[in-house]
């Protein structure tokens, strides 16, 4: 367990919406309670950002550098990395100077996978889902702007998303997820025991796609294919200053 005296060290969690978020929460909650360390939920039940929302966010931003151990869990309705990502650079240099560690991750999922999983947990219609330029590019979108009631203008530029990249140290995949339980337990200081529970978040798939179907999903959601296949063939790493 760190003491409060301790230098800072930070765990800031991304999580974008079915992308193993369930499985990281739980996992980072237990080495909260292991460490004795802050554990931050920045999640709101009405999904929408708010400027109290973004306040508080950045307020809290601005104390992490003063010692002990912080897990922060960020996920609906709040700023996503197109507005946080000074913030948090600004948040990781005074955490550096104070002589700590920030640690940013999050978890990513094969494009087509994702929007079956989305559209058997929100009981969308397949067909009218696939169409239905709301549901297109979510993982894009989302990595920028948060969730989609926040969603205006969308950028859709390659370097300029590949700059907000920067924003992470590491990025997982669900399909695999034992590299982002060993580097969590290093980062936090455990024993290296701690590990996910699969039964938590056990999707039943009532509806799947056939061919075609996952042709179009594969078609109408480029950006979400060039974002996975970014991240996959590590081009996106930006190491920070």
């Amino acid at each position: 367990m760190m003491s409060p005296d301790s230098p800072p060290r930070v765990i800031y969690f991304y999580h974008l919406p079915k992308c193993a978020g369930m499985y990281m929460n739980a996992l980072l909650r237990d080495i909260a309670v292991d460490r004795g360390a802050d554990f931050a939920s920045f999640r709101r039940t009405d999904n929408t950002r708010t400027r109290e929302s973004d306040l508080a966010l950045i307020r809290f931003l601005e104390t992490v550098h003063r010692g002990g151990q912080t897990i922060v869990y960020h996920h609906h309705g709040h700023m996503g990395m197109d507005e946080l990502f000074e913030p948090l650079a600004a948040a990781r240099e005074r955490v550096r100077q104070a002589g700590g560690t920030f640690y940013t991750f999050m978890c990513l999922r094969d494009p087509v996978s994702h929007f079956i999983s989305r559209v058997n947990f929100l009981g969308l219609d397949l067909n009218k889902a696939i169409h239905d330029e709301r549901n297109h590019n979510i993982l894009y979108k989302y990595y920028l702007y948060n969730h989609h009631a926040n969603h205006k203008e969308i950028r859709y530029d390659k370097e300029f998303f590949r700059s907000r990249l920067a924003a992470m140290d590491d990025i997982f995949f669900q399909e695999d997820l034992g590299p982002a339980i060993r580097t969590l337990n290093q980062q936090a200081g455990t024993d290296g025991s701690f590990t996910i529970d699969t039964r938590i978040n056990e999707t039943k798939y009532g509806v799947r796609p056939n061919d075609e179907q996952r042709r179009l999903i594969k078609e109408l959601n480029p950006w979400d294919q060039w974002f996975y296949a970014e991240v996959a063939g590590g081009n996106w790493r930006q190491r920070h200053p």
